[in-house]
């Protein structure tokens, strides 16, 4: 997997509830789904029962201005919150400016962490190598 830190939304981020945005330059540029959206839990979660992700294209970084929901998620719980969960999905064609990643979280999180990002190909997770 090739990552590039301008569309990483992610690096060891707690998993308390989130909404990072990342600007994906000129509105109405759009990108091909040759790109992949991917989720890697770091570090276990603790506290919280569930956790579901849910990607989003706006025309502000707050995710408040045109927010289209693209997709979200299976529901992670359970052993899904151990270190290793890997969430791949292929990107739809996107024509605004902003991609919001919103963590919708089940309960407290009192520990976990998580990567999260684009990608131009899937791998099952980096901790499994």
């Amino acid at each position: 997997m090739l990552l590039d830190n301008g569309l990483l939304f992610a690096k060891a981020l707690d998993v308390g509830g989130t909404h990072k945005a990342l600007d994906m330059g000129e509105k109405g540029s759009g990108f091909n789904t040759d790109l992949r959206f991917f989720v890697d839990i770091t570090e276990e979660v603790a506290g919280a029962t569930a956790i579901k992700f849910t990607l989003s294209s706006a025309d502000d970084e707050a995710g408040t201005v045109n927010k289209t929901p693209l997709f979200t998620s299976h529901t992670l719980e359970g052993v899904s919150l151990k270190v290793g969960t890997p969430i791949n999905l292929v990107m739809p064609s996107v024509n605004q400016k902003y991609l919001i990643l919103d963590a919708d979280v089940t309960g407290t999180a009192t520990a976990g962490k998580y990567w999260a990002g684009l990608t131009t190909s899937a791998q099952e997770s980096w901790h499994n190598q």
